[in-house]
């Protein structure tokens, strides 16, 4: 383990109020601190001031509804208002965060968002799509406020200034280190080591470590006069904008913006003496057209500079010392959000010329791992940095996983190669692993680049990488593939196109690479698809068979119940035929008010876990089916295990539709519902073997045996199940970074909204709920499957309907194996077909459920018994056929929309499908035996009317398509 040369010194335990405010140092009250260049006589803020106007906004916030823990976001341009209305915002209770003025809407709204914020401060210039975003992310229009100067008045605005009108309030002051520790002074934007953004969580002790570290650790023998240049939104100015500046008296000028020119006049003007800058910064001031001589007259009151965010290229570090004055030390500092800023640096006032990234900071200790993550004890050895020390960060806002992923016991896993250098301690990087690209200082994900050029019409694959420009600089290059058909001057609209920071400007940022990259890209996807298949596909798939064989499926209850009954239950129990019915019924009402529900629930939790544990539930219910000993207790377990099974089936609906692409799914729905039918083909078997042979053993009837064993194998598997599963494509950790971004980038190719474990970027449940079912295309999805459904419950009958035809009861369970025997043999080729031709899904289900209708028409003209079996097998391939693409149309239609609505969208579809079997159970009364023609009609009508209601939603929902609901 290596620590820092410098000893360790105390920090402050305090709150972080009191810290900037507090101090052993006076400052002079009348010393103007926070100074606008452009203004500075009428618009500057002394410490007294800003202290009194942090506690007044205090007060307003609270008298405008801030709670505590409440965020409030900071859209805006620099200036010097930031730090006091950020620092209020801490003094009311709350928490704050700021936005890059330069983000889309999209980018907005998914800031807000993310970020939990109850009010916005913006600059006028941007009041527009401020109040944009916070209409769409329910943000009342009263609780944005334009940040001016105190001296306007405007009255068509809501300036911030209204809020100074309440009195003041003190903050609440605290001298404790733990609870300095545990609460959370800002929430800062980053990418983290890799993926799309997040939120960084800085506690009061986190910010105050890193001022104290920083620049208490080294005095300034000077007085300081900085220019604030990095933007406020980002966390490198923290410490040198918000904090130290009062903390200490430093007088930091702060422009809205950079501009090289105004740079070099305002060090000029008021003999600035500090700064900070990213690479590009220095490169613009570099290429400005004025001589360096007037370059260096401008700076040369500078007494120290540090440069950060991006790696500094040893030509421009030459060309920089040219133009400062050589006494000023100018180095490169090391850090990242989740550091607080800064975690290693060159401290006043030593120089540097070495290209490191200077020393730790005092209180700070690292640990390096090779590639195979053994750790490095030695000087000068290159390995992955990780640091622990008080300015680790608490976590990322609302995403366990992710911050799971790079904190361990404390250490930080920055994602950067580096060695240490054995004498002077300092540090070199010398290579990135994190997925991330360093654009003018800020970190850019090539991901959510991806995800951006992956919108583009003419945009068939893309993948972007980091490269070294003329200039010495990173930028990111963009390598697509042309989508067939598409013309390639189309690629040159691409130059509309900007994330933020990036922004593609010509097409010599955009190479098109021939299909062979396409290829490999595919190997790659194929592979991934496999790892996928082997783990979630074989232990869904064994879920099924003791699902079916228990009592119910995605279709519908087959039923060990039908089974029993015919084995003796009925004359054990004494039951009716209408007891019978109830028994079904209390399952199917009990399945479809629970489904939904259970959907809900899953989408915010992790499904490796959520399904076993339903699974338990059920299996242990159908154990004391076995057990009942009145028609009464058997209605009670049957509800109990209704409520229970009801999430397993629309929970992998919803799985499905988070792992698998539109042409992926109707293959893998027909796999796992060959679990069904081959149970179906050998449930029968099983429990005439189990019926017929354990009859009477231990004294316990044949029928109490087939639940009893089923039963309690259903609860073993569940014990098993937690090591299998998979929980979403962007949160699992069986898969590695690089599959974790394809797996999410090849569902949003597709505009499947990928899903993670805590749900933390999608709507509320009442705002789900209502979207799902206040759209009319769920109900084109859900009225042809719930005719399917609710003809299977056919299948319940299928032992008394063979048993007519002259069989034994035990012969007649075995005669139902040629019914799915059959079905597989049809269903399967038939869900191949549809994968190919994924928009005409609604088609295929159209005539597979013609196919039915014809047949059972059949049926109820044909009664002779051989021609009749004949039909039902037909009429079972009809349904068996039909789900699985009646499934994937449903949930391939659904994927744009929030995770949420999609988990209800599907819950509802199969809630309503096995609504249907409620009536379905009682189509076939035994008076009415061998013919059974109402069975027969009503079931010729639902597959007639189903048909026509999936011609009718294919063409609509080919026209007018779901669409993103958040």
């Amino acid at each position: 383990m290596f620590s820092s040369p410098i000893p360790s010194v105390s920090i402050p335990s305090t709150d972080l109020l009191s810290y900037v405010f507090g101090g052993s140092d006076p400052v002079d009250p009348g010393l103007p601190i926070l100074i606008s260049p452009e203004n500075p006589d009428h618009e500057n803020i002394s410490k007294p001031q800003a202290k009194d106007l942090v506690q007044r906004l205090a007060r307003g916030l609270q008298v405008a509804g801030l709670q505590p823990g409440n965020t409030i976001c900071l859209f805006s341009s620099n200036n010097i208002y930031q730090p006091i209305i950020s620092l209020g915002s801490v003094a009311a209770g709350g928490v704050w965060t700021g936005m890059n003025p330069g983000l889309s809407d999209g980018e907005i709204k998914r800031h807000l968002t993310n970020s939990d914020t109850r009010f916005l401060f913006c600059c006028p210039t941007l009041l527009v799509k401020a109040l944009r975003g916070a209409s769409e992310c329910g943000i009342p229009k009263a609780n944005v406020f334009t940040i001016t100067p105190l001296t306007t008045k405007d009255p068509t605005q809501n300036p911030w200034t209204s809020l100074l009108a309440h009195g003041s309030s003190p903050w609440t002051s605290f001298d404790d280190e733990a609870t300095a520790k545990s609460t959370t002074a800002c929430l800062y934007p980053t990418s983290g080591t890799s993926g799309l953004p997040k939120l960084a969580m800085l506690s009061h002790h986190n910010v105050i470590s890193a001022a104290v570290l920083l620049n208490e650790v080294e005095r300034r023998d000077y007085q300081v006069r900085q220019v604030m240049l990095w933007p406020m939104f980002h966390a490198a100015s923290l410490i040198w904008s918000h904090i130290t500046p009062l903390r200490q008296g430093w007088q930091t000028y702060i422009p809205s913006r950079f501009d090289p020119s105004k740079f070099l006049d305002i060090v000029g003007q008021f003999q600035c003496t500090d700064t900070g800058m990213a690479p590009a910064m220095m490169l613009a001031v570099l290429h400005i057209d004025r001589p360096d001589h007037e370059k260096q007259r401008k700076l040369s009151s500078m007494r120290y500079g540090v440069c950060g965010s991006a790696p500094v290229g040893p030509e421009l570090e030459r060309r920089w010392r040219e133009i400062i004055p050589s006494n000023c030390p100018w180095s490169t500092a090391y850090g990242m959000t989740e550091l607080t800023g800064v975690v290693s640096k060159v401290h006043y006032p030593m120089h540097d010329n070495t290209s490191s990234v200077g020393a730790l900071i005092p209180n700070t200790e690292a640990m390096l791992f090779d590639d195979e993550g053994i750790e490095i004890r030695a000087y000068n050895q290159p390995g992955e940095l990780f640091i622990r020390g008080p300015t680790v960060f608490k976590g990322y806002y609302k995403n366990q996983v992710a911050t799971d992923e790079c904190l361990e016991s404390g250490f930080i896993r920055t994602g950067d190669v580096v060695y240490i250098e054995s004498d002077s301690k300092k540090l070199f990087i010398l290579d990135r692993k994190k997925d991330l690209i360093k654009v003018r200082g800020f970190q850019v994900a090539p991901a959510e680049l991806e995800s951006e050029l992956f919108s583009h019409p003419g945009v068939a694959e893309a993948a972007v990488v980091g490269i070294t420009n003329a200039s010495g600089m990173e930028c990111p290059r963009a390598y697509v593939v042309r989508r067939q058909g598409s013309m390639p001057a189309a690629l040159k609209k691409l130059s509309a196109m900007s994330k933020s920071e990036v922004q593609i400007t010509d097409t010599q940022h955009v190479e098109q690479v021939d299909y062979m990259v396409a290829e490999e890209r595919a190997l790659v996807e194929k592979r991934l698809v496999r790892k996928i298949d082997m783990r979630l596909m074989p232990m869904l798939w064994l879920l099924m068979v003791f699902s079916y064989l228990v009592s119910t499926d995605l279709l519908r209850h087959r039923s060990n119940l039908g089974a029993a009954n015919v084995a003796g239950m009925d004359k054990t129990l004494n039951l009716s035929d209408q007891d019978y019915y109830h028994a079904i019924a209390t399952f199917q009402v009990a399945y479809v008010i629970s489904g939904t529900p259970s959907n809900m629930i899953l989408v915010r939790l992790r499904p490796s876990l959520y399904i076993p544990a339903i699974m338990f539930l059920w299996g242990t219910c159908a154990t004391f089916l076995g057990a009942v000993q009145s028609r009464e207790q058997l209605w009670a377990v049957r509800f109990l295990l209704g409520v229970t099974e009801a999430g397993f089936a629309p929970g992998v609906m919803f799985m499905f539709s988070c792992w698998y692409k539109r042409e992926e799914q109707a293959k893998r729905f027909i796999i796992f519902l060959s679990a069904s039918i081959l149970s179906g083909a050998f449930g029968g078997v099983l429990a005439g073997a189990i019926s017929g042979h354990l009859d009477g053993a231990r004294g316990i009837e044949g029928w109490r045996w087939l639940f009893i064993i089923e039963g309690i194998l259903t609860v073993a598997m569940a014990l098993f199940a937690p090591f299998s599963l998979l929980d979403y494509p962007a949160t699992w950790k069986g898969l590695t970074a690089e599959e974790r971004v394809i797996a999410v980038e090849r569902l949003t190719a597709e505009d499947i909204t990928a899903a993670t474990d805590s749900h933390e970027n999608g709507l509320s449940h009442d705002r789900a709920f209502v979207s799902a079912v206040t759209n009319w295309r769920l109900y084109f999805l859900a009225l042809p499957y719930m005719q399917l459904v609710g003809s299977s419950a056919l299948a319940y009958f299928y032992p008394y309907l063979i048993q007519d035809l002259g069989y034994t009861s035990v012969k007649a369970q075995y005669m139902t194996a040629p019914l799915y025997i059959v079905a597989l043999t049809i269903a399967i080729p038939t869900s191949v077909a549809a994968d190919m031709f994924p928009l005409q899904r609604g088609f295929f289900v159209f005539a597979i459920m013609l196919m039915g209708a014809i047949f059972c028409a059949l049926a109820t003209g044909i009664r002779a018994y051989v021609p009749r079996y004949v039909f039902l097998c037909f009429i079972n391939s009809a349904i068996w056929t039909g789900s699985p693409i009646a499934l994937s149309y449903a949930a391939s239609n659904l994927g744009p929309v929030d995770p949420e609505t999609r988990a209800i969208s599907l819950g509802i579809i199969n809630g309503l499908s096995q609504l249907a079997q409620i009536y379905g159970s009682a189509l076939f009364p035994r008076s009415e035996a061998p013919e059974y023609l109402t069975g027969f009609t009503t079931y010729t009508l639902l597959f007639a009317t189903g048909s026509v209601i999936a011609l009718s939603g294919s063409f609509l929902l080919r026209k007018y398509p779901y669409k993103a609901d958040f």
